[in-house]
């Protein structure tokens, strides 16, 4: 991909363009009326690599309530038993 686009360039397939910088870490500039904006991936999030986060691990949760019935009486309740408080 080029290092510098015009405006329109980057209107036309601005998603592109974004994923392409996302995934090569190079920076395009965007020239407008003699002025110059560019796109880039913050340093910080590049060093991350491709290190996947744990969003799975269900370990560290905590109950926020405790259940006032043993959790058995809850698969096994009636719903004709059930009597709202």
């Amino acid at each position: 991909m080029k290092n510098e686009i015009t405006v329109t360039e980057l209107r036309s397939n601005i998603y592109a363009i974004i994923d392409e910088v996302i995934r090569t870490g190079e920076p395009v500039a965007v020239r407008r009326n003699n002025k110059i904006v560019t796109v880039a991936v913050p340093k910080k999030t590049l060093s991350k690599g491709n290190k996947k986060e744990k969003i799975n691990d269900l370990s560290k949760l905590r109950p926020f309530m405790k259940l006032p019935y043993p959790e058995e009486d809850y698969i096994s309740m009636n719903p004709d038993e059930w009597k709202p408080s």
